[in-house]
Order: C-alpha cells, then structure tokens, then sequence
C-alpha cells in the first residue's frame, strides 16, 4: 500500500467494519480505501503515514469476514442468556445472498453471504470455499429461543440448508456424516414480516424495501446494481457490505415497527419457548412459522 495524498475518496466507507486487512490478513477494524480498493487495518494505515479516512477510529458495527471461527465469536454475546429458564426469545434479522446465474437453465449458485444482524451488530459471514457451517452458527440459527426475521426467509433457510448440508463443524474444513440412527434436525423458528404485515392490514407491496418504506424505515442501500453483485469475488467493497449489513438489519427494524404497530400481534413475533431442545450438531430443517 503505497503513500498516497490525505483526503478520502468519494465511495470511502467512514466507519469501520471488522475484516481481513488487504496487507496484513488480520480479522481487525479496517477502513476502505478507494485508491487500492481494499480494507486496511489502523496499524497498516500508521505504517504509510495515514490515519484512515475517519481519524478517529469509531467502533465497528458490521464483521464481514471469510474466517467462521471469528464470526461464531462476534455472534457469542447474543448467545448469552438464551438457555435461562426466563430468557425472551431473540429476533436475529437474516438474509443470504449468492452470485448470480447468467446462464438460463443452470442452477443458482451456491450462497456465498449469510448475513445475520442482532443488538446492534451485523455480521457478515462469506462462505464460499467453506463445505459445512460452523457449530456455533449452526446452533445459533436452530436456537429455540432464536427468530430469524425477514422477508424470504422461509426460501432462504432451505436454500441454505441445501447447500450446506449436514450437522457443523468447529471449523470451515469440517464435515458431519448422517445416518438414520445419528441423524438430528430441528426446526428452525422464523417471522415472515410479510405475512404478519398482511395481518395487520398492510396493502401494497410486502417486499423487503416496500415494508420498510411504508415503515419509514431508510432503504437507501438497495439498488439494481447492488442486487446483482458477485458475491463470491475476493473483496467486498463499502457498498456491498452496507448493503448486506442493511438487508439483515432492515428485518429487525421492520419488526420493531410492526410490534409497535399491534400489540397482540407482536407476541407472534416472540412466541414463548418451544418444549424441545437442540443436540450439540444439528441440522437445518425445513422452518416453522412463529406467528
């Protein structure tokens, strides 16, 4: 990363997002730099005479990251509490995205970004070169006291699930073997925002952007040519991670609205907690409806 002169570039990207620095390949807070086009850790920055585009280094609230491991780790604090007896469920905002298919009659591609978004974090996991989802993702999203909410979400679950088959592994490179007689699946507990907009009397679109304008929630990440991005190519640029933090994000924010909106309804957001528990490897099964 050579010296350049002070000033950001128009597209930069002024707060930091947890992953792999361009130089160093250190999962840290990196600032992007429109010049090399790639993210760089605070102490890269140092090293060529910068301070990054926003000197003060605010913290980061989005992890995109291709090391599993490190993002199991970002999702630990939502895990926190969710076995107590009295623990509320926890709504998870989820979506997954792929490179798209050019060519008519070939299968989609494999899902490249699992996007999950809790308390305030989002946490961008790339997963292409990965054969099997890490434990503590996979126990995360099949967690009885975890809603994954959105729009979609039932088709994206199963997509996943058919992509990464099989229970998880502590690490990317690991793999589970199934037979009828070790073979565990659970239900995945989802919130269609669509059908629950529907109920309360919504009219018009049930999109993901048409519920959050007509929730005045902002949108303004999601155009045509962000929707068509490849999303297995090396490096993400601030666009395209804003734009998959924000469509995991805009589930929880349309839900929140939506709870507001019918009291009573709300509660089929946050179900009370189904009797049955998770083995330690579980699968992804086809979703169950919590509304």
């Amino acid at each position: 990363m050579p010296p350049r002169a002070p000033g950001p570039p128009d597209d930069v990207f002024l707060v930091p997002v947890v992953t792999e620095c361009g130089t160093c390949a250190s999962v840290v807070a990196c600032q992007w730099d429109g010049v090399d086009g790639n993210w760089f850790c605070r102490g890269c920055w140092l090293e060529i005479g910068g301070r990054g585009p926003d000197p003060s280094w605010p913290d980061a609230t989005v992890v995109c990251t291709r090391d599993q491991a490190h993002a199991a780790e970002a999702t630990r604090a939502w895990r926190a509490g969710l076995d107590d007896d009295d623990a509320e469920a926890l709504p998870v905002g989820f979506d997954v995205e792929w490179k798209p298919n050019y060519v008519r009659g070939e299968p989609p591609n494999r899902v490249a970004l699992l996007q999950l978004h809790a308390r305030g974090l989002s946490v961008l996991t790339r997963l292409v070169g990965h054969a099997t989802l890490h434990a503590d993702i996979l126990a995360l999203m099949t967690h009885p006291n975890v809603i994954l909410v959105g729009v979609g979400v039932k088709q994206d679950v199963r997509k996943l699930a058919r992509d990464f088959p099989g229970g998880g592994g502590g690490d990317a490179a690991a793999t589970t073997t199934t037979t009828k007689t070790t073979k565990t699946t659970t239900t995945v507990r989802v919130a269609e925002l669509a059908d629950v907009a529907r109920r309360l009397g919504h009219e018009g679109g049930c999109g993901l952007k048409a519920l959050a304008l007509a929730n005045d929630v902002s949108t303004s990440h999601k155009t045509k040519r962000l929707t068509m991005t490849n999303w297995e190519k090396p490096t993400l640029s601030p666009p395209e991670v804003r734009y998959g933090s924000q469509d995991a994000s805009l589930g929880v924010d349309v839900a929140e609205k939506l709870r507001r909106v019918n009291t009573r309804s709300s509660r089929s957001l946050v179900p009370a907690r189904p009797r049955s528990r998770l083995s330690a490897r579980p699968s992804l099964s086809t979703p169950r409806d919590s509304d």
